[in-house]
C-alpha cells in the first residue's frame, strides 16, 4: 500500500493587492510578455462570470509545444490563473497544464508581481491525503481500505462500520469526489470502485452536514 498517497492537482495563480497595485500589476506583466508569447484578447469590461476583466496571452506554436493559452481573471482584490487551453482542439494533461503555468509564473507573473508590489503564490503540483483531507480522515481511509474487501465495494458489515467512521472523521469538509477517489485508488481500490465510494463517502458527509442544520 501507498505509503503516503499524493495527487497531482491543477496549479494555481493568485496575485493580491490594493487596486493600484494590481494595476500595476497589470501593466507590467502586459509590458513584459516576449516572443513567443503575446496579449491575445484585453477585456476591461465584467464578464458573465462576475470577473472584473480577464486577460489573456497566447504563446505561438513551438516545436517542442503546441500553441496555448494562459488566462487570468480579475476580481476583488486579486487576479488569479482561470485557464490555461490549447489553441487547437484538444485537452492539456495536468502535468502539461503545470508545466505551462510554472514556465509563464516564472517568466513573466512572479517578476511582474515583484516589480508591482503584489503578493504572489504559485500553488503546489501535488497534495498528500494528509494534507489534502486531515491526518484523522487520512487514517480513517487508511483502516478502511487496508481492512475492506476491495472487489466488493466494501459490502461486509464490517468494511461498512469502517466506512462510517472515515464519513464521520470527514464531517464538515467539502468533498471533491474526484479527487477523494484519486486518492482510494492510490490505495489500490479499483478505479470504478474508488468512484463509487468516493461518492458514497460526499453523500455521507453531506447527510451529517445536512442533519447539523437541521
Amino acid at each position: 500500500m501507498t505509503d503516503n498517497p499524493s495527487i497531482e492537482l491543477y496549479q494555481s495563480i493568485t496575485v493580491e493587492g490594493s487596486k493600484a497595485v494590481l494595476d500595476a500589476f497589470r501593466a507590467a506583466l502586459i509590458a513584459g510578455v516576449r516572443d513567443p508569447w503575446r496579449l491575445y484578447e484585453p477585456e476591461r469590461k465584467a464578464s458573465p462570470i462576475g470577473f472584473e476583466e480577464l486577460l489573456v496571452f497566447e504563446q505561438a506554436e513551438t516545436p517542442e509545444r503546441q500553441a496555448v493559452r494562459v488566462s487570468f481573471y480579475r476580481k476583488d482584490d486579486a487576479y488569479g490563473l482561470a485557464n490555461v487551453t490549447p489553441v487547437k482542439i484538444g485537452q492539456l494533461t495536468r502535468g502539461q497544464y503545470n508545466a505551462i503555468a510554472t514556465e509563464f509564473s516564472n517568466l513573466f507573473a512572479r517578476p511582474a508581481a515583484e516589480d508591482a508590489g503584489a503578493t504572489f503564490q504559485l500553488s503546489e503540483p501535488t497534495v498528500t491525503m494528509e494534507v489534502s483531507l486531515g491526518p484523522v480522515a487520512a487514517a480513517a481511509l487508511r483502516r478502511f481500505s487496508a481492512a475492506a474487501n476491495q472487489s466488493n465495494a466494501a459490502a461486509h458489515p464490517s468494511d461498512h462500520e469502517r466506512l462510517l467512521d472515515a464519513i464521520i472523521a470527514l464531517k464538515g469538509q467539502e468533498i471533491e469526489t474526484g479527487a477523494l477517489a484519486r486518492f482510494l485508488t492510490q490505495l489500490h481500490w479499483p478505479s470504478e470502485i474508488a468512484e463509487e465510494l468516493a461518492s458514497r463517502i460526499a453523500f455521507g458527509v453531506e447527510l451529517l452536514a445536512r442533519n447539523e442544520r437541521q
